[in-house]
């Protein structure tokens, strides 16, 4: 290993070194070479390297790269613990992150010259999301979740839908969603997923932020399913990105986004959709999924404030906690209707309207 590289690796442990004129030091030297920063006067200005000599660049500096990345994901680990005394925390974590992602995208650009099996890269950006997550650096993981799922349909050979609803959320409507399937010239399959009209009552968002983040994100909670797909990583990236993204949601703010979780669960390929494909290959793993899944939506209910209007929005994220339970058989059928029952209860003497119980019940045993 060169000095240079020793070097960025030992600054990248020390968090009181941590900071941004580090972070474009590694940018310079494992990104750039490979991808020009337009920012700069003379970027354009500068020849591409011979293949030769990208190859050589690519063998010396990938090894680096994945040291540098696999290092940083360790690194965040104990980052709040390490940096509380030093105060440099943010300055630390967006360094570590920022240097994640260079050598990732570096990566990405040397892949044909590495020893990196198939998906190992979109593995570890899905474990550094996860850190992100864990840290709760919550807007920055939906940001990098954005890209994530664009390069995982790329991946994937997966369309998206590139055509964004005409107005933010609209009043709810009973429209059904539908995958479409197309093969051309014995290609690999490509699955797009329709134009979806948006289901969330615009009388439940209260505030003109609630309103953005469903603009900017909500498309996060689907990603088309081939019901054929029987690539175990391929689903169980996709559950991992979704699952950052539920967490992510149900965190921020105290939790106020998590009502709109149930509607989120009602469009095609959502969570609970990629857990049931996963049932049909590894059913531990998938029970595990959707026991993590039942768990973070009582965790957000906990949170819940006692009204009317919450308690509407209580139960209808308790039905699908309940859901996840029924398909994961992780607990008696008796255990389950008893919750019913208590739920039930519990959001009769709260609202003044039945129709909404009778749509949650429902909603409940579809």
């Amino acid at each position: 290993m060169s000095d240079l590289a020793s070097s960025l690796l030992s600054q990248l442990k020390d968090y009181t070194k941590c900071n941004d004129d580090l972070a474009i030091l590694i940018r310079q030297t494992i990104l750039e070479p490979f991808q020009l920063d337009l920012s700069q006067p003379d970027a354009l200005r500068r020849p591409s390297p011979s293949p030769t000599r990208f190859k050589q660049m690519a063998t010396k500096l990938a090894p680096l790269a994945m040291r540098i990345v696999n290092q940083n994901i360790e690194g965040l680990v104990g980052i709040k613990r390490a940096t509380t005394r030093s105060g440099n925390y943010v300055i630390a974590v967006n360094c570590l992150v920022d240097t994640s992602f260079y050598a990732l995208t570096a990566l990405r650009h040397m892949s044909s010259y590495t020893t990196l099996k198939p998906l190992d890269i979109e593995k570890t950006t899905s474990n550094l999301i996860c850190k992100m997550v864990e840290l709760g650096e919550y807007n920055r993981a939906l940001d990098e979740i954005q890209k994530f799922r664009l390069l995982l349909a790329s991946v994937a050979k997966v369309q998206l839908d590139a055509k964004k609803p005409a107005t933010v959320i609209q009043k709810a409507t009973a429209v059904k969603n539908v995958l479409t399937e197309s093969s051309r010239n014995n290609q690999s399959q490509v699955v797009a997923m329709a134009s979806t009209t948006p289901v969330v009552p615009e009388s439940i968002i209260k505030s003109q932020w609630e309103d953005g983040m469903l603009t900017k994100y909500q498309d996060l909670f689907q990603f088309p399913l081939d019901p054929s797909l029987k690539d175990r990583t391929i689903i169980l990236l996709v559950l991992a990105y979704q699952m950052n993204t539920l967490r992510c949601w149900c965190e921020i703010n105290e939790g106020v986004l998590s009502k709109y979780v149930p509607y989120f669960m009602e469009r095609p390929g959502n969570f609970f959709d990629w857990c049931k494909q996963l049932l049909k290959i590894d059913p531990t793993v998938a029970k595990k999924q959707l026991d993590t899944f039942q768990r973070l939506l009582y965790k957000a209910v906990n949170r819940f404030p006692s009204t009317e209007e919450i308690a509407f929005h209580s139960h209808h994220v308790q039905n699908w906690a309940l859901k996840a339970l029924i398909l994961s058989k992780s607990v008696l059928l008796k255990s389950i209707t008893d919750r019913v029952v208590r739920i039930g209860i519990t959001y009769e003497k709260s609202a003044s309207q039945g129709k909404d119980f009778i749509y949650m019940y429902k909603a409940l045993i579809e």
